[in-house]
């Protein structure tokens, strides 16, 4: 023990006799003045609110400035490039790049007004039976089982319009890709075929472009985001998941779903409008399958968008409402409550979202006439837009200027 106390005694002076060329004391380490600045983590696009409009190929570009001055900042751009192709006489794939030029010219329109675009494709890229299958045929119960050429064909649907969008300008003009239009089984089930193959279709697309958003909507009703969490969620991180949302539906869709006044060969306007008559807050059906109706209000619309909104808390990914929208002869009164209850829902989750439709069909029109007395069935014709302002129209125009002050479009 006293020689190792001996040791300790002795080491300062060991250490001193070292090298005299050490300074006494080591200078201070001079810190880089202009230190990099850490990596920014992008979590999520930035934050949009505007408009579902027409198919590419109809869609005029005075549409985009029009609803740009409304202070909308999206659109959501319908893709249907088997239906171009069909009425040209042509195969898809030979007509495809002159499509996608058809596109791109109205990503172009829609950049000059600083407005971002959603690419949606809005129909199955394949033919069945000489013919492009319709929304009611890819929602048959055994439709995706069926034609497994699905996959292939949406892989290379995405993987060509991935390679036409690669030059720099569109990195963020493009605010995603949004994979396919309403998959479903009957309305209510998720296709599995659909949810087994998406991881795919992303892995596609990452070979072209690694950092464009893809959006993605699972099925048609929030319940799927519960019942199929763990199939849905994708390792992918720059995947924002989407809902289309219309609830409750004997409201937002009277008329047309259901008993389906809109296509009555023998009913009066005064039958019609007594059948469907729907007003918000009150009785009506959520969904088809629901056997009664029941009072509907904000509180049961945040009940039944809980699976989407404890889905995004989860996983903390960001959430697209794709389409909403209540029919143009609705009560007036009570599709704007019904507008003001969904859009507070929406921002209090920071959904970024699109309403359905700016100059699509006259129905989810918001400048045709509105209310009760503006019904018209589908064998007359249908109205031109109002000349007046709709009370509708005007609402919207109030909450994206406010809403989108941050990220306004330039309207030129």
């Amino acid at each position: 023990m006293k020689k190792i106390i001996a040791l300790l005694f002795m080491l300062p002076i060991l250490f001193a006799c070292g090298d005299k060329n050490t300074p006494d004391t080591p200078p201070a380490p001079n810190p880089n003045p202009n230190p990099p600045n850490p990596p920014v983590v992008v979590t999520s696009p930035p934050r949009v609110r505007g408009f579902m409009v027409q198919t590419a190929n109809g869609l005029h570009p005075q549409t985009i400035k029009d609803l740009s001055t409304w202070g909308a900042n999206v659109i959501r751009l319908q893709l249907n490039p088997a239906t171009y192709a069909l009425k040209k006489g042509k195969d898809l794939w030979a007509t495809l790049p002159e499509y996608l030029n058809l596109v791109e010219e109205k990503v172009r329109a829609a950049q000059s007004v600083n407005v971002k675009v959603i690419l949606d494709l809005h129909e199955p890229p394949i033919y069945v039976n000489g013919k492009v299958p319709t929304l009611d045929d890819h929602n048959q119960r055994g439709f995706w089982a069926n034609h497994p050429e699905m996959k292939d064909a949406l892989i290379r649907m995405w993987k060509n319009i991935a390679q036409h969008f690669t030059k720099k300008e569109y990195e963020n003009e493009i605010w995603g890709y949004d994979l396919f239009n309403e998959p479903s089984e009957k309305g209510r089930a998720a296709v599995q075929e659909w949810l087994a193959m998406v991881p795919d279709i992303i892995t596609a697309i990452r070979t072209v472009n690694k950092n464009v958003w893809i959006v993605f909507q699972p099925g048609l009703v929030a319940e799927t985001f519960q019942k199929e969490k763990k199939k849905i969620i994708q390792k992918d991180k720059r995947v924002v998941y989407s809902l289309h949302f219309y609830c409750p539906e004997t409201f937002a869709c009277q008329g047309v779903l259901y008993k389906g006044e809109y296509n009555s060969k023998t009913m009066t306007h005064e039958e019609a409008i007594a059948s469907f008559k729907r007003e918000y807050p009150g009785k009506a059906k959520n969904h088809w399958w629901e056997k009664e109706e029941t009072y509907c209000n904000k509180a049961t619309l945040e009940a039944e968008l809980k699976p989407l909104t404890n889905f995004a808390s989860e996983y903390k990914v960001p959430v697209l409402i794709g389409e909403f929208s209540v029919i143009t002869w609705a009560p007036v009164n009570s599709a704007i409550n019904w507008f003001k209850d969904v859009i507070d829902i929406f921002e209090k989750n920071n959904f970024s979202w699109c309403f359905h439709a700016f100059r699509e069909w006259q129905g989810w029109s918001l400048e045709s006439p509105e209310g009760l007395n503006a019904f018209w069935f589908s064998r007359e014709k249908a109205p031109a837009p109002q000349a007046k302002e709709t009370q509708r129209a005007k609402y919207f125009k109030d909450v994206f200027k406010r809403l989108n002050k941050k990220t306004p479009a330039s309207g030129k």
